[in-house]
């Protein structure tokens, strides 16, 4: 998370629009990020999504903050649908004058970011790769539909976090939401 704010003065919402049922990169980052967080005396709470009759890693498990985890379905992508849902509707129960939604979306996720923007949340968006040329191979209308889906997002956001000047400078000519390069998202928060 990047110092623009007093992250001390607000309550932080890290809403990933992940399987955290999972173990690997994404599940490290995330804990990267919330150790962080939490080293740092900041309000974190993690919202995230699981498969039912799973649980979360040990290692998201063992973080010592409030947590909500979303278990509906066996499938992953119902279960993204009705976390970006129904963390919408948990904002309306939050302050925008207190609270940061720092999300890590997928590439459907626009609920969650439309109504933060609606009711005037500070909203980061976390950038870890550039999806539209990660699925470049799928084809050229595939490529166009997700490069939009991203730059809709970006757009949606007060700030965007990329995890690397290439994310960055990627983006830098498309939107006018600014960027700022923070390797893993945590790092100015533990300073």
């Amino acid at each position: 998370m990047h110092k623009d704010f007093d992250y001390k003065s607000y309550k932080i919402i890290y809403s990933c629009c992940v399987d955290v049922s999972k173990s690997g990169s994404f599940m490290e980052h995330i804990v990267g990020i919330t150790e962080a967080a939490i080293l740092a005396n900041v309000d974190i709470t993690v919202w995230a999504t699981c498969r039912r009759h799973k649980n979360e890693s040990l290692e998201l498990f063992q973080l010592n903050c409030h947590k909500w985890i979303l278990r509906f379905s066996k499938k992953k992508y119902l279960n993204y649908l009705y976390f970006d849902i129904l963390g919408a509707i948990k904002l309306f129960s939050l302050s925008p004058s207190d609270t940061i939604l720092y999300i890590r979306p997928n590439l459907f996720s626009f609920v969650q970011l439309g109504i933060a923007k609606i009711l005037g949340f500070k909203v980061i968006l976390e950038k870890n790769g550039i999806s539209s040329e990660e699925l470049r191979v799928k084809g050229n209308w595939y490529y166009r539909l997700v490069q939009s889906l991203e730059i809709i997002q970006i757009q949606s956001a007060t700030r965007v976090i990329c995890v690397s000047k290439g994310i960055a400078e990627f983006y830098s000519n498309t939107v006018s939401t600014p960027l700022k390069v923070v390797p893993n998202g945590c790092l100015s928060l533990i300073h």
